[in-house]
């Protein structure tokens, strides 16, 4: 049986998750100046570090997904799917800000279904896909834009309510790929993604 075209891989849930999203919050990490008490002797004016900001959505990548390399282009794209799972186990979509382009139409799908989630105080109870293996499908230098394949199953998770009371479940599918257009600027981001049966 296909699953629907908006949510590839959340069979058994109804075609109304047609939902909206938001923005991920800023990090910085700042140096604090030391505290100084009055003494008797003249103290030293205190050093001053300047502050240190990190990228929130590079913060959040694993460190072998970073590198612009093959090696580092197909553990983002395990981490990518790992945090689509994840957003709809946590039931929060920002866990997907900053990791695809304003028009990647399947990200936006997923992250919606986070959404409507979140709204309703749904999650799944567990990650859904395993990841089996992850293949480059194309990598060429002079090409921005690398394909990464992630193949591996889906099992079968209850979807729950704030309670714990399940509500359905998820379709078990043993055979099932993503394959993610990424590209490099600063960090990797999805262009699209397409659902392939195996």
């Amino acid at each position: 049986m296909r699953t629907p075209s908006f949510m590839p891989y959340a069979a058994g849930l109804a075609a109304a998750l047609i939902l909206s999203g938001c923005a991920a919050e800023e990090v910085s990490l700042a140096v604090p100046t030391p505290v100084t008490t009055p003494s008797s002797r003249t103290a030293e004016p205190p050093s001053t570090t300047p502050a240190t900001t990190v990228d929130p959505v590079v913060a959040r990548i694993p460190q072998a997904a970073r590198a612009d390399t093959q090696e580092g282009a197909e553990a983002f794209a395990k981490f990518f799917i790992e945090q689509v799972t994840d957003s709809f186990v946590e039931g929060d979509p920002d866990l997907l800000s900053g990791l695809f382009v304003d028009d990647c139409k399947t990200c936006i799908n997923f992250r919606k279904t986070a959404s409507y989630f979140e709204s309703k105080g749904q999650h799944y109870a567990k990650r859904s896909f395993v990841t089996e293996h992850t293949s480059i499908r194309r990598f060429l230098h002079d090409d921005p834009v690398k394909f990464v394949e992630v193949a591996g199953h889906e099992i079968e998770v209850d979807i729950v309510d704030r309670t714990g009371a399940r509500l359905e479940s998820t379709k078990p599918n043993d055979n099932i790929s993503f394959v993610l257009a990424i590209e490099f600027d600063e960090h990797w981001t999805v262009s699209a993604v397409h659902v392939e049966q195996r």
